[in-house]
């Protein structure tokens, strides 16, 4: 039998297909690591399979689980079948779970424990205490969250070091990527879209963003890791040249927050050029203010030729509000200089930000046709600000006396809901606010070269 089973909540009804074209890369570490420790692991992806495929497959005595803000109804519902049909111990993690550990375990008595920020230590020692017939010392276990009689305790965080992680397997749990390719071939062919790769997949380089280092960053950022943590340039190269030479990857999506680090780079440049390079092309995120002369270069030694980047908004002023303090000029001079490296640019906007005005809007708008003219864009993404857990918006949204005690003691939200509300509260959009934003983010997309909802529809379920 199989020792752990690692699960992913399936989302419900949002028809995400870019989703089954990515490996689930967060389950992917935990049980490379499980595995180098002596356990096997199984990995049911809830991109690729059902709620009731997923139940029908629980045997393991300990499952893990991940669940984000679309997939809490099935999360629930897979979570009470393992612990009451099949008397599993459920554990719970992730960048969702992080910041609702607490509310997950008073909420949902099929939950066991909560592990939070880094779970790969954490589960380990986890699974040893699970293990043992005598008292078991749950406080020594770091990030863990659990019940002890009738309060919750918190312990404290620890940090992994990520030089020490194994080569995260592509294979490992049972996965088989070629399922994955095979999404994406088909999605490519259906929606006839120009990328030139046949083969992709994802990798995960650096946690955590400069900017966000402390109290500081962009006000819709939730991610959890708020310093920075990177990958050894070595470990970063083995594991490209791996995905090459074992499974024919020509295209790797790096989705680090943000992989412009110069020193870093710099490192990896150097262990690229005394291997010879390797074939496949590379997709990173990036900050405008990162990208200049020197940083492009580096970029083009390592074979990137799409660069992600977070425009947000074309006002200087709500930039500022939203904790982004670059200028219009900022992102010009990057995707200028982006353009004449023939190197593509993915631009992101958020609409709806602190303190969002219709003209404000409008700039966006005018600078989103700006870039187009000024680079070769890809695939553009347009978001309504949502704020979730961990992040300034929700933070400024949970400050609002009444909302506090309809959403802050639950983990289940309506994130249509959240929206409006924080539209209402912080924005000066008026009446109708989020139908305008709709209505603009829906103009965007069919202006867009590839518009994100070509592939990515987005739709918000109520949990």
């Amino acid at each position: 039998m199989i020792d752990i089973q690692l699960i992913k909540a399936p989302c419900l009804g949002t028809g995400m297909p870019e989703d089954k074209w990515y490996m689930p890369l967060n389950l992917i570490w935990i049980a490379s690591y499980l595995e180098k420790h002596g356990y096997s692991v199984e990995i049911l992806d809830g991109q690729h399979l059902g709620v009731e495929d997923i139940k029908n497959k629980i045997t393991s005595k300990i499952i893990g689980i991940s669940l984000d803000v679309l997939s809490v109804k099935s999360f629930n519902e897979i979570v009470n079948y393992a612990r009451t049909e099949k008397g599993c111990t459920v554990v719970v993690g992730g960048q969702y779970a992080t910041p609702l550990a607490q509310q997950i375990l008073e909420c949902n008595p099929s939950v066991d424990y909560v592990i939070r920020y880094d779970g790969e230590e954490a589960f380990l020692k986890l699974i040893r205490e699970l293990e043992t017939p005598h008292r078991r010392k749950l406080s020594n276990i770091p990030n863990l969250t659990w019940r002890d009689n009738e309060s919750i305790r918190l312990n404290n965080i620890k940090d992994v070091n990520l030089w020490t992680l194994p080569l995260p397997k592509r294979d490992v749990g049972g996965l088989d990527i070629d399922q994955y390719i095979a999404c994406y071939q088909r999605t490519k062919s259906r929606e006839n879209l120009p990328f030139e790769y046949d083969r992709p997949t994802n990798a995960f380089s650096i946690k955590g963003c400069p900017r966000r280092i402390g109290e500081k960053g962009c006000s819709f950022c939730s991610r959890i890791d708020t310093h920075v943590r990177f990958k050894s340039p070595r470990q970063t190269f083995n594991e490209f040249r791996y995905l090459e030479e074992e499974f024919s990857v020509d295209y790797i999506s790096d989705f680090s927050d943000n992989w412009v680090i110069p020193s870093w780079l710099k490192q990896l440049v150097s262990i690229y050029e005394n291997a010879g390079g390797l074939r496949s092309k590379l997709r990173i995120y990036a900050d405008p203010r990162d990208i200049n002369e020197y940083t492009i270069g580096l970029l083009e030694t390592l074979g990137v030729d799409t660069v992600l980047l977070g425009i947000e908004s074309g006002d200087e002023n709500v930039l500022r509000n939203n904790g982004k303090n670059m200028s219009i000029n900022d992102t010009m001079r990057a995707v200028t200089l982006l353009g004449s490296r023939d190197m593509k640019v993915s631009d992101a906007y958020v609409l709806g930000l602190i303190g969002e005005t219709k003209e404000s809007v409008n700039k966006t708008v005018r600078l989103a046709k700006r870039i187009r003219e000024a680079c070769s864009t890809e695939i553009s993404y347009w978001n309504i600000l949502t704020p979730l857990p961990g992040s300034k918006a929700w933070k400024l949204l949970s400050d609002i006396n009444g909302f506090s005690n309809t959403c802050l003691n639950s983990y289940k939200f309506n994130t249509v809901h959240l929206e409006k509300e924080f539209i209402r509260h912080f924005t000066k959009l008026g009446q109708g606010g989020y139908e305008f934003l709709m209505e603009v983010r829906e103009q965007m997309l069919e202006e867009a070269c590839i518009p994100s909802r070509e592939f990515i529809p987005i739709t918000n379920q109520p949990a």
